[in-house]
């Protein structure tokens, strides 16, 4: 049986944040983040990290390279940060931005 989509909206903001540290702590999801480019997306789903809410309620997340250029955050391009956006997937209102510093 289908979740309710407000069942599935409270799912994915309840876990956004704990998915989002999990995944910037696995070195090896950083180093295949790392490897995009500005713009690119990487789908987030059980298949690609082992954590329990993944898992357990089957969430789907988009990360994506940023910065965007119209976006109330950008800024130039560098290619030693890692501005990354998690997007609840079929969510574009549930999301949150995380960057990461070449050091």
């Amino acid at each position: 049986m289908a979740r309710s989509v407000r069942l599935q909206k409270k799912l994915h903001t309840r876990h956004l944040m704990e998915t989002a540290e999990q995944v910037v702590l696995d070195d090896s999801l950083v180093l295949k983040l790392w490897a995009l480019n500005q713009g690119d997306r990487f789908d987030l789903n059980s298949a690609s990290l082992s954590s329990v809410a993944v898992q357990k309620y089957r969430l789907e997340y988009v990360i994506t390279r940023g910065p965007f250029p119209g976006h109330w955050l950008y800024t130039k391009f560098d290619p030693e940060e890692l501005v990354l956006f998690f997007t609840a997937k079929d969510f574009d209102c549930i999301c949150h931005g995380w960057t990461l510093f070449d050091d």
